[in-house]
This record gives C-alpha cells, sequence and structure tokens, in this order.
C-alpha cells in the first residue's frame, strides 16, 4: 500500500487510509479563497504561483486514520486526521502543497515544519514545536510557534511574528510588523517603516532602513540596533529593565533625544558632545539634547542597564 496515490480530480474527498500511503489530491480552485490545512506533524511545503489548482502530494503519516480534501463554501479544507493521544518517533506526513499565490492560507500543526513562499493574500501559520520558514509573501502575516523558530524574508503588509523559545531571524520586512519572543533571540536585517519588538530575556539586534516609528521593550536582554535613517517625523522607543541598550544612528542624525536610567544604569553619548546629569540625591542620569531641525523623537529609558548611542560605523551588525 505504501506506493498507491489516491487522486481527488475535481472532486471533493473525505476517505480512510492506510496510514503512510501516498497522496495527490487536486481541485480546480476556480471559485475558492482559501485554504485550511491541518497536519499535526511532519514538513510540509507550500507555493504559490501561476496554478490552476490546488494540489497536494507527498506521504502521510504513519498513524494517520484519515485524509479530509473537501470544499466547504470559497474554502478547502485539507486535513491529516489523527487517533486520540496520538505518540509516537516517526517523521510525520511529508506533504508538498502548490495553489494560486492568490489564495488565503491558514495552516497548523503541533510538530509540524511548515515552510511556505510566493503568496499574496496573506498567511496564518501556527506550529507548537515545529520551526516556520515564510518568504515573498504579502497581506496579513501571522506567524506564531512556542518553541520553534521563525525565519522570514520578503514580507509586505501588516505581519506579526511569535514564539515563545524560539529564535526570530528576519530580513526584508515593510510595513507594519510586529515581533515577539520570550527567551529567544530576535534578529532583524534590511527592514524597517514601523515595527515594534519585544522580548522578555533573549538579544535583539535589528538593522534598519528608514524607520518611521520604532518601539522595542526587553526586561533583562540586551539591545543592539543600527538605524540608516530616520524619516522626518520619525518616533523611536526603547525601553529595558536590566539589559544593555546601544542604538547607532549616522553622526549627525537629526532628531530630539531624550534619554533616563533608574539608579542602576548609566547613559553614554557618542553622537555628540552632550553629557548626561546626575540626580542629586539618587544616583539616577539623564540625557535631554537637539540636533539638527526634524521633529524626529528618541527616548531610550532603563533601571539598571546601560544606554549608548553611537555613530553608525556602516557595514552589518555583528
Amino acid at each position: 500500500m505504501k506506493n498507491l496515490i489516491l487522486t481527488a480530480g475535481l472532486l471533493s474527498c473525505s476517505l480512510p487510509l492506510w496510514a503512510g500511503e501516498a497522496i495527490d489530491s487536486r481541485m480546480e480552485a476556480d471559485g475558492i479563497s482559501k485554504l485550511t490545512l491541518v497536519v499535526p506533524r511532519g514538513e510540509v511545503t507550500l507555493t504559490g504561483g501561476s496554478h490552476s489548482e490546488i494540489r497536494v502530494q507527498g506521504e502521510l503519516d504513519d498513524l494517520a486514520k484519515e485524509w479530509v480534501f473537501e470544499r466547504e463554501g470559497n474554502t478547502l479544507v485539507a486535513e491529516v486526521k489523527m487517533p486520540r493521544n496520538w505518540r509516537g518517533d516517526n517523521e510525520g506526513s511529508k506533504l508538498t502543497v502548490t495553489l494560486p499565490g492568490s489564495i488565503e492560507v491558514e495552516a497548523s500543526g503541533v510538530s509540524t515544519h511548515f515552510s511556505a513562499s510566493d503568496l499574496s493574500r496573506g498567511l496564518e501559520l501556527e506550529s507548537v514545536s515545529g520551526d516556520l520558514e515564510l518568504a515573498r509573501i504579502s497581506g496579513e502575516v501571522e506567524a506564531d510557534s512556542v518553541s520553534g523558530n521563525i525565519t522570514a524574508s520578503a514580507l509586505e503588509g501588516e505581519i506579526e511574528l511569535e514564539t515563545v523559545s524560539g529564535d526570530v531571524k528576519a530580513q526584508q520586512i515593510q510595513g507594519e510588523a510586529s515581533v515577539e519572543s520570550v527567551s529567544g533571540e530576535v534578529h532583524l536585517s534590511r527592514s524597517g517603516d514601523r515595527l515594534a519588538v519585544e522580548n522578555v530575556s533573549g538579544d535583539i539586534k535589528l538593522q534598519l532602513d528608514q524607520v518611521g516609528a520604532l518601539e522595542v521593550t526587553s526586561v533583562s536582554g540586551d539591545i543592539q540596533v543600527e538605524v540608516a535613517s530616520l524619516a522626518a517625523n520619525a518616533r523611536l522607543s526603547f525601553e529595558t529593565v536590566n539589559g544593555d541598550t546601544k542604538l547607532s544612528l549616522p553622526q549627525d542624525a537629526s532628531a530630539r533625544f531624550k534619554l533616563d536610567t533608574g539608579p542602576g544604569g548609566e547613559i553614554s553619548n557618542r553622537i555628540s558632545d552632550h553629557q548626561p546629569e546626575r540626580g542629586e540625591y539618587v544616583p539616577t542620569e539623564s540625557l535631554s539634547f537637539s540636533q539638527g531641525s526634524s521633529d524626529a523623537r528618541v527616548e531610550m529609558k532603563t533601571v539598571n542597564g546601560s544606554l549608548t548611542l553611537a555613530p553608525m560605523a556602516g557595514g552589518h551588525l555583528k
């Protein structure tokens, strides 16, 4: 039965299958605007393009009890059904999905690795321990994993990337983006525009182009940010408790700066001659100054960490 190929053709199907069977299910995409895909474990590759049909090929999980491939209104539902309380160490389903790039995709799994690319109508990916890879996707994009890593490139639109203990690495993100992690590291490069980054104990490294709005918060992780250019009315905000924050800007960056620390913090300014003032009764530090004529504002706050303003040295963050 391992080599049996089941084809859905133009009709929907919901068939009991032998575990581990090969599948090749197809449906014409006319009238379908969304794909809902559920694969509890394994590896899934989703590729959009100029296709006229939605096609799922590959091999099912050795414990799969049913393969569902059926249309519900304008939505195609594709699901690998597993027995209750399934366990085992096998690699799970291995599926390749091709579809028109204009179809919205919602995919979820437990220990499933997803790779998605070339979609223009948005994407929602969710996995517990699986890694998520995204490339060349526009629209509303949400990627959520608990312990898996998230890797993304060339995203545009409203972007949300969230993980708990996994790392987030992304480049070329345009639009309005939110990135969150608890203990994983966050590395973003060649991104900009409007961005919010939040972490608890992991480090944050950002290399950004022109920035309009940037909000970065951390508890104990370090923050290292390089900004190539500030929009005329840019708003940059950094806040941490114990971590150190370093912001690198062009030497002649035009903005108003305001930096404040708690009793255990310190300020270092290397982009101008302005120096911080010490509190009269409490060993806090503060620094406020302006250079240039733009309305851009930079605010940095910490309790016990250090705040550093540095001239951008060029090249990439290390």
